[in-house]
């Protein structure tokens, strides 16, 4: 039991101060606008609007352990929150509901839930996006209450970035890292002395980092008052299932209707020199590969573009190469196909599934390009169509990866994840357009690689993944 295993706790003073820091948020926010009508936590709403009867319930030294949760439902129906001991090096025996960090960011989770979307709409946050920025926000009311930008270090015994990766007063996080920044989780192989890259996948506390540190820049910019007053009703113009840039444009919109629009050039430089600019570009709040661009309406990026490669895949094999195997002795399952149009497909021409029997794997590896240097106002895009039909089981499995090739150091570097299990770029019923901003590479050689793996031999009868009309090209004046 707890109580064996942590003998000297003190669940009465823990109950206390859980009760005292859960209504100083409930009062503090209030006062910034989540009111009985915007949907609050009230047992009784005195007529003000809204629907009473749901009290946060709350529970120190919960079942768990380095952690806390925060459960809201729809207004009228009653949150739920626990917080755990935290036990990492050193042991330090530390209940979480001690730490005014974890509490605050735990009841934020509340205040996002019922503001974003609306009050009824409690799956608001559920997108890749959206989910990183509740955490983001979750962490930005707790640092910007407490006047103090790393948030946990009374739980974790860690005074530089407490419970995060970094200290959100030098953070140098943009949005191109979203995605990229938990790993390596494992690594794959092909036999043959091919090494692949790291498996890279979305995790919402890392990638809420991104958002958290774009808002601790605003709260510098503009102020405590001001900013805590602008993203609360920020928060009431944001859609459901918002990207960061639907965010960063509520933002706005909060600005023109609390402050007359007074804090519009400040919004803007500060999300453009997070790559939030005018031209950044997430098609949902589910998007987990962002253009990213760092121009503000005054400086925008010019639209025209010059072509580097292009490939539609007419004209053959055009000097894309195939290694791999099918698990059973041969060749990768890389082809030209005519079963969706001319595009390379990843599965068998006889059977329209990527099943041989065994695990099996894949890279179709382009020709080499030669990418010009540019200035900084410009950006080199990789753009492709693909159909992709994968594992519906795990995030681990039957995924596609896309990855970028220094030629001349032999480094690879993975840009994308393409998934049915929602780890990245999602399949569809019809072929997509995707574009990934590669201008870390500019003046180098390049090479893009397409990797399909499927780990096991389990559960791969999905149709697998056509590859068409990849184009490199440099934005241009």
């Amino acid at each position: 039991s707890l109580a064996e295993k942590f003998p000297t706790v003190e669940l009465d003073a823990a109950i206390t101060n859980l009760f005292y820091h859960l209504n100083f948020m409930h009062d503090y926010l209030y006062r910034l606008g989540f009111d009985e009508a915007a949907g609050n936590f009230q047992l009784d709403n005195f007529g003000r609007g809204g629907l009473d009867g749901d009290p946060v319930l709350a529970a120190p030294q919960h079942s768990g352990f380095n952690n806390a949760f925060f459960g809201a439902p729809e207004d009228g129906q009653s949150a739920f929150t626990g917080y755990f001991f935290f036990t990492a090096p050193p042991f330090r025996q530390v209940d979480s509901a001690f730490d005014a960090d974890v509490i605050y960011h735990e009841y934020v989770h509340g205040l996002t839930t019922r503001l974003v979307g609306n009050r009824f709409d409690a799956a608001a946050l559920f997108g890749r996006q959206s989910a990183a920025m509740g955490e983001g926000w979750s962490d930005i009311y707790s640092v910007s209450i407490t006047n103090d930008p790393v948030t946990g270090e009374y739980s974790t015994g860690d005074p530089t970035v407490g419970i995060r990766t970094v200290n959100y007063a030098s953070s140098p996080l943009v949005y191109g890292d979203f995605g990229n920044r938990l790993g390596p989780l494992t690594r794959f192989g092909i036999e043959g002395g091919i090494a692949l890259d790291h498996t890279f996948i979305p995790e919402v506390h890392f990638d809420g980092e991104i958002w958290a540190s774009t808002l601790w820049d605003l709260r510098s910019a503009v102020g405590k008052q001001t900013f805590e007053q602008l993203i609360t009703d920020a928060l009431k113009f944001t859609p459901s299932q918002p990207s960061m840039l639907d965010g960063r444009d509520a933002l706005l919109i909060a600005d023109l209707a609390t402050y007359g629009g007074a804090h519009q050039a400040a919004i803007w430089t500060v999300f453009a020199a997070r790559g939030m600019g005018v031209s950044a570009r997430a098609d949902s709040g589910d998007d987990t590969v962002v253009l990213q661009a760092f121009d503000t309406p005054w400086n925008p990026l010019p639209p025209g573009r010059e072509t580097i490669f292009f490939d539609d895949m007419n004209a053959g094999e055009n000097g894309w190469t195939v290694e791999g195997e099918d698990g059973q002795g041969g060749p990768a399952l890389w082809h030209l196909s005519n079963r969706r149009g001319r595009a390379w497909y990843y599965g068998r021409e006889d059977t329209g599934n990527y099943d041989t029997g065994a695990r099996n794997f894949g890279a179709l590896t382009s020709p080499v390009i030669e990418l010009p240097s540019i200035p900084s106002d410009s950006a080199i895009i990789l753009e492709f169509d693909h159909f992709f039909r994968g594992s519906l089981f795990s995030s681990l499995t039957d995924n596609g990866y896309i990855r970028i090739i220094d030629v001349a150091s032999g480094e690879m570097k993975q840009k994308a994840i393409v998934s049915d299990n929602t780890v990245g770029f999602r399949g569809g019923e019809f072929f997509q357009h995707e574009a990934i901003d590669i201008s870390e590479f500019a003046g180098r050689s390049i090479q893009i690689q397409f990797y399909f793996d499927t780990i096991n031999e389990r559960r791969n009868d999905a149709e697998g993944w056509y590859i068409d009309n990849v184009r490199v090209s440099r934005r241009v004046p």
